[in-house]
């Protein structure tokens, strides 16, 4: 039997994670552009999100969401399955992602092995290499860093003065350290300690270095990329603008020159480093000259746009809605004979991929009271589901009718793929262990019912591979 391997779970999980950054970095590209006359604190702001779904594993949902896409379009079964299991709620996509791949091996093919699990396994490796080539070069970059500070001199409190270096940057995350070319001039090192003081009070040197990390996870999407260079372009202006924010136009002019003379044209993947001259000096420059004060209204409306923009994209859309709990509450039942409200339930409830429900069955005659649900699929789906750590969608609904049934002892699911029959059960006492409660507790009520269906649907359930 086919085993999955948990770095094909975090792998497919990382891809949906990806997919789903997509969207919320076009999103916040638009409002940027939106947003290009308020202070570029606020578009500065807008990258939280971004960077809270590339590293964040776990689905948030609430009633406000601007997410208009599926947080998961890969199922988790992918690699089982006949065809590619991609959905990520956009016509077109879904209408085109199906054809990519092939469903079925390759003629003369003895292996067993889908193409699609061969192909997610190639692009798993990748990743992964990916991920050490990213590693390897922030290290040696670092290295490089550092071996060019030899012989710094400390100037005054945590700023240094080297001979061997061009840029000023900030080193350090627990105590940074402020690195200056030695040949700069009084005035110069005045403009440029503000500003890398700047970035240390608003913690950019720690937000860089996890806007990197995040960066090697996602090595693979250009979007990230787009992201992480808009996102410390946003950090460099916004920085500027705090430091300016208090001088005459005389001291704006000065500080333009400084940032120009000060401009490499060089860009620091390695994160830790926040170099002065970094980023696009044309822009920089052209935001410095022309500063003013933003207008009440204007940072109001920026603010309010930035924090329901956050907000938004930081959750998904609810999917246990009081339209499911209410359609499911309508047969909560005392008894596990009462066949027609425990038909309600079992037709009711969702199914993975490529599994149809059939029918159900009922022991009522002595305790252990059971419902067993017949279910046809396909032999790759079959063998996915056959593996305990796979189980999660099925518990889930065991979970849910458990929670209705109220002298029901056990849910036993029977996948059939026409020629071979795999069942799972699971009882009560594992599921109300699993759920830390009562489950006929949480029925008593459309109140409570809805929130258990949402606390159940964000659940990664992994079940424990059972002994033998």
């Amino acid at each position: 039997m086919e085993t999955m391997f948990p770095t094909d779970l975090v792998f497919i999980k990382v891809l949906n994670m990806s997919l789903t950054s997509v969207y919320v970095i076009l999103f916040v590209v638009a409002v940027r552009f939106l947003l290009r006359k308020a202070p570029k604190a606020y578009s500065y702001g807008l990258w939280s999100v971004v960077l809270f779904r590339l590293v964040c594993p776990v689905s948030l949902q609430g009633v406000f969401s601007l997410v208009r896409i599926k947080p998961n379009p890969i199922a988790d079964s992918i690699m089982h399955s006949e065809g590619p299991q991609m959905s990520p709620g956009i016509g077109l996509v879904d209408k085109t992602s199906r054809p990519v791949l092939p469903s079925q091996p390759p003629a003369g093919d003895v292996t067993g092995i889908s193409p699609i699990r061969l192909w997610v396994s190639i692009a798993r490796t990748i990743w992964l290499l990916g991920i050490a080539l990213m590693l390897v070069y922030g290290v040696v970059s670092l290295i490089r860093i550092r071996s060019k500070l030899t012989g710094a001199v400390r100037h005054r409190d945590n700023i240094y003065l080297a001979d061997h270096i061009d840029t000023p940057f900030v080193i350090g995350l627990i105590r940074p350290k402020i690195c200056l070319p030695s040949d700069l001039s009084e005035k110069e090192q005045e403009f440029v300690i503000l500003h890398e003081l700047t970035h240390i009070k608003r913690l950019d040197h720690i937000a860089k270095v996890i806007a990197f990390l995040a960066l090697v996870l996602h090595w693979f999407n250009p979007f990230v990329w787009l992201a992480f260079f808009l996102s410390v372009k946003d950090m460099e202006m916004s920085c500027d603008e705090k430091v300016i924010s208090s001088m005459d136009a005389g001291s704006r002019v000065e500080y333009s020159q400084v940032l120009l003379n000060l401009s490499t044209g060089k860009r620091m993947v390695a994160a830790v480093p926040i170099a002065f001259g970094e980023g696009e000096a044309k822009s920089r420059l052209k935001n410095v000259l022309n500063y003013r004060k933003p207008e009440w209204w204007v940072v109001a409306v920026a603010l309010v746009t930035v924090v329901a923009v956050v907000i938004g994209l930081a959750v998904n859309p609810r999917t246990g809605d009081k339209g499911l709990a209410s359609t499911l509450l309508q047969y909560r039942t005392e008894y596990v004979g009462n066949a027609p409200k425990v038909g309600g339930i079992v037709t009711t409830l969702e199914y993975p991929a490529n599994v149809e429900y059939c029918h159900f069955s009922l022991q009522t005659d002595t305790p252990p009271y059971s419902v067993t649900l017949y279910l046809n699929t396909d032999a790759d789906t079959l063998r996915f589901y056959s593996e305990d750590i796979n189980q999660g969608p099925f518990f889930k609904n065991a979970v849910i009718m458990l929670s209705l049934i109220r002298n029901a002892d056990s849910v036993m699911f029977m996948l059939d793929d026409g020629t071979r029959t795999h069942a799972m059960e699971f009882t009560r006492s594992m599921a109300e262990s699993f759920m830390g409660g009562n489950l006929w507790a949480y029925s008593e009520s459309q109140e409570q019912f809805d929130g258990f269906l949402e606390t159940l649907d964000s659940m990664e359930i992994c079940l424990p591979e059972s002994d033998g």
